[in-house]
């Protein structure tokens, strides 16, 4: 996940984006369980990597900070793997501890318990499905309420 990016330009930093204090919250709320730290940082956090990087990067492209854009296109790269990998632990580990549950509701529990907030598009659902990642996983949480 991209938390901490320092580009430099004829030896100054150009750009320094924050540490994702969201990502580092929910790393601590979801130590309880794998699954909770599955589901929230490699399959919502890491997969709103996969949604926001290509705008970010043409963003760069266009005040002509090739260096930062060319980072960011090796971290996009990176992050359809992540959500990948997060794919696929959950479903392994998913299928150990509830084998009777769906999983992708499994997922949606998971989801509202743990993650502050709601999903929110627009999606990239092209780097998603290359991960794995397919709708009926992440559309049914969008405005979607935390469950107490």
């Amino acid at each position: 996940c991209m938390c901490l990016c320092m580009c430099f330009h004829n030896n100054k930093p150009t750009i320094i984006t924050t540490i994702c204090v969201g990502l580092w919250q929910s790393a601590s709320d979801t130590n309880v369980h794998i699954l909770a730290r599955l589901a929230i940082v490699h399959m919502v956090h890491e997969a709103r990597g996969l949604d926001v990087t290509p705008n970010t990067i043409k963003k760069f492209e266009r005040n002509g900070d090739e260096t930062s854009a060319a980072l960011l296109r090796v971290i996009y790269s990176e992050e359809i793997g992540h959500v990948t990998s997060g794919m696929r632990w959950f479903r392994h580990v998913a299928a150990l501890e509830h084998p009777d549950k769906d999983v992708i509701e499994l997922f949606h529990d998971f989801v509202r318990k743990h993650f502050h907030g709601h999903l929110k598009p627009p999606f990239n659902e092209d780097a998603r499905m290359q991960a794995g990642f397919t709708p009926e996983w992440y559309e049914p949480l969008v405005g979607g309420k935390k469950k107490e």
